[in-house]
Protein backbone atom coordinates (compact mmCIF):
# COMPACT_ATOMS: atom_id res chain seq x y z
CA UNK A 1 0.00 0.00 0.00
CA UNK A 2 1.30 3.57 -1.22
CA UNK A 3 0.58 6.35 1.64
CA UNK A 4 -1.15 9.01 -0.11
CA UNK A 5 -0.85 12.06 -0.03
CA UNK A 6 -4.28 13.43 0.74
CA UNK A 7 -4.09 17.23 0.46
CA UNK A 8 -2.73 16.70 -2.89
CA UNK A 9 -5.28 14.50 -4.46
CA UNK A 10 -8.07 17.01 -2.27
CA UNK A 11 -5.99 19.51 -4.80
CA UNK A 12 -6.70 17.38 -7.80
CA UNK A 13 -10.26 16.23 -6.95
CA UNK A 14 -11.04 20.48 -6.23
CA UNK A 15 -9.89 21.48 -9.47
CA UNK A 16 -11.70 18.16 -11.56
CA UNK A 17 -15.11 19.77 -9.60
CA UNK A 18 -14.00 22.82 -10.68
CA UNK A 19 -13.84 21.58 -14.30
CA UNK A 20 -16.81 20.17 -13.85
CA UNK A 21 -18.84 23.37 -13.11
CA UNK A 22 -18.72 23.24 -9.64
CA UNK A 23 -20.42 19.68 -9.20
CA UNK A 24 -18.80 16.75 -8.16
CA UNK A 25 -21.31 14.38 -9.17
CA UNK A 26 -19.71 14.00 -12.68
CA UNK A 27 -16.52 12.71 -11.23
CA UNK A 28 -15.12 9.54 -10.74
CA UNK A 29 -14.20 8.08 -7.77
CA UNK A 30 -12.32 8.61 -5.78
CA UNK A 31 -12.24 12.36 -6.69
CA UNK A 32 -16.01 12.43 -6.11
CA UNK A 33 -15.73 11.10 -2.74
CA UNK A 34 -12.66 12.92 -1.90
CA UNK A 35 -14.08 16.12 -3.18
CA UNK A 36 -17.12 16.03 -1.23
CA UNK A 37 -16.05 14.63 2.12
CA UNK A 38 -13.11 17.25 2.03
CA UNK A 39 -15.34 19.75 1.51
CA UNK A 40 -18.23 18.85 4.18
CA UNK A 41 -15.58 18.02 6.77
CA UNK A 42 -13.95 21.43 6.63
CA UNK A 43 -16.92 23.35 7.47
CA UNK A 44 -18.31 20.69 10.27
CA UNK A 45 -15.09 21.33 11.37
CA UNK A 46 -15.44 25.04 11.50
CA UNK A 47 -19.36 24.76 13.40
CA UNK A 48 -21.04 21.28 13.42
CA UNK A 49 -24.14 20.89 11.31
CA UNK A 50 -25.99 23.77 11.58
CA UNK A 51 -23.43 25.46 10.08
CA UNK A 52 -22.84 22.66 7.15
CA UNK A 53 -26.55 23.26 6.71
CA UNK A 54 -26.32 26.80 6.91
CA UNK A 55 -24.29 26.90 3.89
CA UNK A 56 -25.01 26.77 0.43
CA UNK A 57 -23.00 24.19 -1.59
CA UNK A 58 -22.19 24.70 -5.60
CA UNK A 59 -24.47 22.74 -7.52
CA UNK A 60 -26.88 22.05 -4.90
CA UNK A 61 -25.85 18.41 -4.50
CA UNK A 62 -28.31 16.20 -2.56
CA UNK A 63 -27.81 16.10 1.50
CA UNK A 64 -28.18 12.60 0.83
CA UNK A 65 -25.08 12.58 -1.75
CA UNK A 66 -22.90 14.03 1.20
CA UNK A 67 -24.30 11.36 3.80
CA UNK A 68 -23.79 8.13 1.21
CA UNK A 69 -19.96 9.83 0.51
CA UNK A 70 -19.19 9.48 4.47
CA UNK A 71 -21.14 6.21 4.27
CA UNK A 72 -18.69 5.07 2.03
CA UNK A 73 -15.68 6.13 3.90
CA UNK A 74 -16.83 4.41 7.13
CA UNK A 75 -17.89 7.56 8.52
CA UNK A 76 -21.29 5.60 9.63
CA UNK A 77 -21.59 8.70 12.64
CA UNK A 78 -21.80 11.70 10.48
CA UNK A 79 -23.63 9.69 7.91
CA UNK A 80 -26.43 9.28 10.60
CA UNK A 81 -26.07 12.15 12.18
CA UNK A 82 -26.68 14.59 8.69
CA UNK A 83 -29.36 11.83 7.95
CA UNK A 84 -31.05 12.71 10.93
CA UNK A 85 -30.99 16.32 10.65
CA UNK A 86 -32.23 16.36 7.60
CA UNK A 87 -35.43 14.50 8.98
CA UNK A 88 -35.69 16.94 11.67
CA UNK A 89 -35.66 19.56 9.29
CA UNK A 90 -38.73 18.07 7.79
CA UNK A 91 -38.60 19.67 4.45
CA UNK A 92 -38.37 17.18 1.15
CA UNK A 93 -35.37 19.18 -0.19
CA UNK A 94 -33.72 21.07 1.74
CA UNK A 95 -30.75 21.57 -0.15
CA UNK A 96 -32.64 24.12 -2.31
CA UNK A 97 -34.07 27.29 0.09
CA UNK A 98 -31.73 28.36 2.39
CA UNK A 99 -33.73 30.50 4.55
CA UNK A 100 -36.61 27.88 5.08
CA UNK A 101 -34.07 25.31 5.77
CA UNK A 102 -32.78 27.83 8.87
CA UNK A 103 -36.10 28.85 9.88
CA UNK A 104 -36.93 24.69 10.36
CA UNK A 105 -33.14 24.48 11.70
CA UNK A 106 -33.88 26.85 14.56
CA UNK A 107 -37.18 25.06 15.31
CA UNK A 108 -34.37 22.56 17.08
CA UNK A 109 -33.39 22.62 20.47
CA UNK A 110 -29.46 24.01 20.92
CA UNK A 111 -29.18 20.28 23.28
CA UNK A 112 -30.66 18.65 19.95
CA UNK A 113 -27.48 19.97 18.17
CA UNK A 114 -25.28 19.29 20.57
CA UNK A 115 -26.65 15.79 20.73
CA UNK A 116 -26.20 15.45 17.04
CA UNK A 117 -22.51 17.11 16.20
CA UNK A 118 -22.16 14.40 19.13
CA UNK A 119 -22.57 11.55 17.00
CA UNK A 120 -20.28 13.18 14.33
CA UNK A 121 -17.18 10.69 13.67
CA UNK A 122 -13.84 11.77 15.33
CA UNK A 123 -11.39 11.74 12.22
CA UNK A 124 -13.10 11.32 9.03
CA UNK A 125 -10.57 12.32 7.17
CA UNK A 126 -8.25 9.33 8.69
CA UNK A 127 -11.22 7.01 7.46
CA UNK A 128 -11.26 9.35 4.11
CA UNK A 129 -7.34 8.50 3.58
CA UNK A 130 -7.32 4.69 4.57
CA UNK A 131 -10.27 4.67 2.49
CA UNK A 132 -8.46 6.14 -0.74
CA UNK A 133 -5.55 3.41 0.13
CA UNK A 134 -8.43 0.75 -0.37
CA UNK A 135 -9.14 2.20 -3.99
CA UNK A 136 -5.79 1.88 -5.29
Amino acid sequence: MTDINLEDLADEAFGAVQDAGGDPRGLDEPLRTVAIVYAAQAVLDNGGLAYFLDNDWNGTPTYELFAEAFERIGAHGTAGALREAVERIGLPCPEVDRELRSAHLSRLSEADVEALDARLDDDPIELLRRWVEGQR
